[in-house]
């Protein structure tokens, strides 16, 4: 089938001349992709359905695995998933071969599928990203960190009592890794606490159910740590481990 003179003889119908405001899309000739521009002679009044069905075209007209039908594969996906008023109802049959053509111009593309970068492009992208902002091995200057301190003060939300007791039912009986736990141990060395959580602290302290609940877990720690030194456990350490 000659795909290619079926949408001259569309794009060139005169009838296209006739449409009114609000029956008609601006279509380009010449897809912007491809080289086109937007000039008044590479747009064309198209209705709704022919703008559809030329769109469809482009992709036949092209040969199957070329750049070109990849492009226009693409463009034709964007008509039919928009989230605009103007989004199009494909039927099945429409919407099976528009899938199909997806995948295959993603197949071996740079952002698609089964395509692996050469070792030389992953050593370029390692020394390119080396000292970026959004790369490795980079970290902000003291000047930086207070600006971002500044811009972030004062705008964390309020805890109400809901929100807080939701993280602590999702919190409660999870059990932290030693490295978990170390680590949080380093990131509170030095860290000053407020008024309020010194004062909560206090009454924690005083809580007889708190009381126990620390001293079973320090039993459980010195259980664990005897176990992995390989020292002789004590009676009571069958219970904690």
């Amino acid at each position: 089938m000659n795909y290619k003179k079926i949408y001259e003889q569309i794009i060139y119908d005169p009838r296209n001349h006739l449409l009114k405001k609000g029956e008609y899309e601006k279509h380009h000739i010449v897809p912007k992709s491809l080289g086109g521009n937007e000039s008044d002679s590479n747009l064309v009044k198209l209705s709704f359905k022919k703008h559809f069905i030329c769109h469809k075209l482009l992709v036949l007209m092209h040969e199957k695995s070329t750049s070109q039908r990849h492009k226009m594969s693409f463009a034709l996906k964007r008509m039919s998933t928009s989230k605009s008023k103007n989004m199009y109802l494909i039927s099945s049959n429409d919407y099976s071969f528009l899938r199909r053509e997806h995948v295959l111009s993603l197949r071996g593309n740079k952002l698609g599928l089964g395509y692996k970068h050469t070792e030389k492009y992953k050593k370029e992208q390692s020394q390119r990203l080396t000292g970026n902002k959004n790369g490795r091995g980079w970290s902000p200057s003291i000047e930086q960190r207070e600006k971002i301190s500044k811009t972030h003060k004062g705008t964390k939300k309020p805890r109400n009592k809901e929100w807080q007791e939701k993280i602590n039912a999702s919190n409660r009986g999870k059990k932290l890794s030693d490295e978990h736990y170390s680590a949080l141990c380093l990131a509170n060395i030095g860290r000053k606490r407020t008024v309020e959580q010194n004062e909560n602290n206090r009454k924690a302290q005083n809580n007889p159910v708190i009381k126990e609940k620390n001293r079973l877990s320090q039993l459980k720690r010195h259980a664990r740590r005897r176990q992995e030194l390989g020292k002789p456990p004590k009676t009571d350490d069958w219970m904690y481990l």
